[in-house]
């Protein structure tokens, strides 16, 4: 992981402390402590809550299980997996081996299902933990990449302006694909670097394959980045033709490998018909000028202008100024930009997010280099300087509206928290949506695919009313004993402590 703080000897002057590293621990802790207090929070989370389903003033990201909740639960049974539609494949992999992992360690004889039923909130705590621990980790790529295309000080400013930019923080707590599309990006984005250096070999090959197939399997968004694998090992060839072929073979045996495994949860008609979903969104194509009209939406179209505008002349000054970077730089581009093209029917500001790290940081670097002429700073004084500039320029103005966002979600939790203290079992799964909230949301639709929960009705319903009768009939043997049969209480209707 990234060493921050580290002191640096420079001639005549002995040891100093890195400003450029110290900006990023600083980040970092602020990140965690943020990640940490949502956690909390977000775990208590439903999607009947109409918080969640975008009353904020920014739109809101605090989905701690989203769409993936009941396929985590369910993944270890033999059917196969529901939700495929982005696909989500290496996601609901991750939350399920973490979730088999805690309740081998926390579990209490419950079978694997009926004790993340009873248990969901605890769930949510670890899939939000676990979402926010993607994203931290991140930047262990991201500065790889970095360093491939800018100094050292540029790279620490640029993660650090990552971990504090709108997106990310919106990102918090949100068991989601594109933290991992992400991280696995980053990493296929960096061996295919280290090939264009022509430092080919099979386990350079299997690497970037095994990260590509991981972030394709996350979100077929970052398919374009195939084609960069490609290019680097048919660059590659140049230096060494025995060794490319070894790349290509392990690349190739890498990503199969990995894309069998995961394919082996899904049926063929069902990834059809989410990759035919995500092609031809239901939702119809929208324009920048209508996004642009939307009031959640308003404030991010703005915020990406100006990272995408100080990043398009960052890349400038780098490719004027570093021309060796050029033969890195050109690619990646190429291929970002092909995948920003995908996202011209609905340009929403979390499809950017695959791309969004490169311009702020590309931001960063090309400031960097036009204060170093001005002025005759250290190298990572500069570097913080212009970090801090990207910063105020496209983020800390909407710092405001994040810090009401999570105030807003505090007074939900509250009454959350008091109403798990009262009736455990009748917390709301995730999957339990009321039709009346659906109108809440502009994109009700997109909430319809929680078919894969209906199995875990049973189990609910179930734990309901074995609480309500242990309530009733204190002492009472379990449910199947000779004991009265009470009815479930709202045995149809879920409790909804926000209406």
């Amino acid at each position: 992981m990234l060493l921050a703080g580290r002191r640096t000897r420079s001639a005549g002057v002995g040891w100093r402390v890195d400003a450029a590293q110290c900006l990023f621990a600083g980040t970092a802790l602020v990140f965690i402590g943020v990640a940490a207090v949502t956690t909390i929070w977000i775990s208590r989370a439903n999607l009947s809550d109409p918080f969640v389903l975008g009353g904020a003033t920014l739109g809101s990201a605090m989905d701690p299980a989203g769409f993936y909740f009941a396929d985590v639960i369910l993944f270890f049974e033999p059917s196969p997996q529901q939700i495929v539609n982005h696909p989500g494949l290496t996601v609901t992999a991750t939350g399920a081996l973490a979730a088999k992992l805690a309740c081998l360690l926390v579990g209490d004889g419950d079978s694997f299902v009926d004790f993340w039923v009873r248990h969901r909130i605890l769930l949510n705590g670890i899939l939000a933990a676990l979402a926010n621990a993607m994203l931290l980790l991140s930047c262990h790529p991201l500065f790889r990449v970095l360093r491939h295309l800018m100094d050292a000080a540029s790279a620490y400013v640029g993660c650090a302006v990552f971990l504090s930019s709108v997106p990310v923080l919106l990102m918090v707590s949100h068991f989601a694909d594109e933290a991992w599309m992400l991280y696995f990006t980053l990493w296929s984005i960096h061996f295919s670097f280290v090939l264009l250096d022509g430092k080919a070999s099979a386990s350079i090959g299997a690497a970037m394959g095994v990260c590509t197939s991981l972030a394709v399997l996350s979100k077929w968004l970052a398919a374009p980045i195939v084609a960069l694998n490609v290019y680097s090992l048919l660059a590659s060839r140049r230096h060494n033709a025995a060794a490319f072929w070894k790349a290509a073979g392990a690349y190739a045996l890498g990503g199969v490998a990995v894309a069998v495994v995961l394919f082996r949860k899904v049926s063929l008609p069902a990834l059809i018909s989410g990759l035919q979903a995500n092609w031809d969104d239901g939702r119809g194509a929208l324009s920048f000028a209508q996004i642009f009209s939307l009031p959640y939406q308003r404030p991010l179209v703005l915020h990406h202008a100006l990272v995408f505008g100080m990043g398009v002349l960052g890349v400038l000054a780098m490719l004027q100024a570093q021309a060796r970077t050029r033969a890195k730089l050109v690619p990646l581009l190429a291929t970002v930009s092909v995948i920003g093209l995908l996202t011209v029917r609905r340009p929403l500001w979390h499809y950017f997010f695959v791309l969004h790290w490169l311009f702020s940081a590309a931001a960063v670097c090309g400031l960097t280099l036009a204060l170093r002429r001005w002025v005759g700073w250290r190298r990572d004084l500069t570097a913080v300087a212009a970090g801090l500039i990207v910063i105020a320029a496209g983020n800390a103005w909407q710092y405001p509206d994040l810090v009401a966002t999570y105030a807003r979600y505090r007074e939900s939790y509250r009454q959350r928290a008091a109403l798990v203290r009262e009736h455990p079992a009748w917390v709301p799964a995730p999957w339990e949506i009321p039709l009346a909230d659906l109108a809440l949301t502009r994109t009700a639709d997109a909430l319809m695919p929680f078919y894969s929960g209906r199995p875990l009705q049973a189990t609910l319903q179930r734990q309901r009313e074995e609480e309500d009768r242990q309530r009733r009939f204190p002492g009472a043997l379990p449910a199947g004993d000779a004991a009265p049969a009470v009815p479930a209480r709202h045995s149809t209707c879920p409790i909804d402590p926000l209406h």
